[in-house]
């Protein structure tokens, strides 16, 4: 096959081919075959660059063969451990769209009216988010020295974003602070971390309440303390749906003391927000519109595919702040998002979001968000009823954390040395779990105040697909039950 034959050759058999091996794949579980990390690494150590290229079909076999089977079965409805959402039947297509197009978003030149299509859909979005009226949108649309939002590779790029706005600002606005913090709870996503280590500046990880939740007497203090050694609080971290817990932050009062101090207040949305899309559940998100900026990542709860972060500005004159152009590209007078964008080269993944919002819509996302809350009530009933497992957090959103009690520590007062042997049970538990490959929980590590902050692993939960029935989340529970029975015989 000559280089020309791989631009003008039928696509059709291999789009077959794939298709097959994906069937295949997803009436699948790990359990079919034991995961030997070992034994896959002297595999592809052999790997090399063919002198000659292969047929599609020799390669589709080396594919069914060799990279399928060692993959994770995500959108298993047994799988119940990570914030990766299964797709919807329409996503590969459009993604197959978005692919042939090849569209660079970073110009309007090399993306046309797919530009003018992307600020429309943030405008929707924003609009979602902070219910300004349609007068607000009318210079938006005319001035595109600005954006009310940008699209970005997932949530990590929209923090960082967020907090280099902030951080700007902050400078500019007080100059002669040398030392510079970003505030927010110890439940921070890494992300953060990032960020300051990027920015130069200092984060400062608070304690949260019994609910899982920045602590506000906390964050008074810390802002009372930066103030008497003359050190600025460039930004308040806010999260709606915390990673570990799904725990939202008491965002109207965080507000409140961030506009008092004239903090930018940040708000990172990137698993809660997408309740917004529900009118059933769109109370939980309340007084989300006085953050200042907003992540929201569409891969975790908007059935859009990984690299669909967003990021929103409520005044659109903040993304001046983070405004780079260059005389061959992104130019000053231009109407190129790619000015705003840490990223340069974007793929024009705005279309999931436009298909989504079209052959989702609101009563769609609304279903989904319904179900999923009666999956994770169902689930915290179930935990709640065995006296088997231990609920550590009563779940805000479609998350919770729990464990398992080994018989013997049941019914009684445990003691620091107790929760060290249920610590490494249940994360023998874990790891015993996911080997087997018959179901999945994630696991983590934090400090509970009911224990007297004591560091207890956790079972953690996320459920979102609504292929999830009770049938399957008592299956995750009785496989967890079954492998600690075996486990409980080795316990000194």
């Amino acid at each position: 096959m000559s280089i020309i034959d791989l631009f003008t050759q039928d696509s059709v058999a291999l789009s077959e081919r794939v298709s097959r091996g994906m069937q295949a794949f997803y009436t699948e579980k790990d359990d079919v075959a034991e995961f030997d990390q070992r034994q896959l690494l002297d595999k592809l150590s052999s790997l090399s660059i063919p002198e000659q290229p292969l047929s599609q079909d020799d390669y589709m076999d080396m594919v069914d063969e060799t990279i399928l089977p060692q993959c994770s079965h995500l959108a298993s409805p047994t799988y119940l451990g990570h914030m990766t959402s299964p797709l919807p039947h329409f996503i590969p297509e459009i993604g197959r769209l978005i692919q042939t197009l090849n569209q660079n978003m970073v110009k309007m030149e090399t993306s046309r009216g797919l530009t003018l299509l992307e600020r429309q859909l943030l405008k929707i979005i924003h609009q979602q988010v902070y219910s300004f009226e349609e007068s607000f949108y009318t210079p938006y649309l005319r001035d595109f020295s600005q954006t009310v939002g940008i699209f970005t590779s997932g949530g990590t790029m929209a923090n960082i974003t967020a907090l280099w706005v902030a951080v700007k600002k902050a400078r500019t606005h007080s100059p002669q602070v040398k030392k510079w913090m970003i505030v927010g709870s110890e439940l921070m996503h890494y992300s953060f971390d990032k960020a300051a280590a990027l920015l130069g500046v200092e984060l400062v990880r608070l304690p949260v309440d019994e609910h899982n939740r920045l602590n506000l007497e906390s964050l008074r203090q810390q802002c009372n303390a930066c103030q008497q050694k003359d050190i600025g609080v460039a930004c308040i971290v806010a999260i709606a749906g915390t990673t570990d817990f799904g725990s939202v932050d008491a965002i109207d009062q965080i507000a409140s003391l961030a506009q008092d101090r004239h903090i930018h207040l940040h708000v990172d949305a990137a698993w809660g927000g997408a309740f917004m899309l529900s009118k059933d559940n769109r109370a939980l998100l309340n007084h989300i519109e006085q953050a200042d900026t907003i992540t929201i990542d569409g891969h975790k709860q908007m059935l859009m595919p990984i690299g669909t972060g967003m990021l929103f500005f409520k005044n659109p004159i903040d993304s001046q702040v983070i405004r780079h152009t260059a005389p061959y590209a992104v130019r000053e007078t231009s109407l190129d998002q790619g000015r705003f964008t840490i990223e340069g080269t974007r793929p024009a993944n705005m279309l999931y979001l436009h298909a989504c919002l079209h052959l989702i819509g609101k009563q769609g996302y609304n279903e989904l968000f319904n179900k999923a809350m009666e999956n994770i009530r169902c689930m915290a009933r179930l935990i709640g009823d065995n006296p088997a497992f231990e609920l550590l957090s009563a779940p805000t959103i479609n998350i919770l954390g729990y464990r398992y009690i080994p018989e013997r520590y049941r019914g009684k007062t445990l003691s620091p040395q107790d929760n060290v042997v249920i610590n490494d049970f249940n994360q023998r538990l874990q790891k015993i779990q996911r080997a087997n490959g018959k179901s999945f929980v994630s696991r983590s590590k934090r400090k509970f105040a009911n224990y007297d902050e004591q560091e207890l692993v956790f079972l953690r939960v996320v459920i979102l697909s609504p292929l999830v029935a009770e049938e399957h989340i008592r299956f995750v529970l009785q496989d967890q039950f079954t492998i600690a029975q075996e486990l409980e015989k080795t316990i000194d």
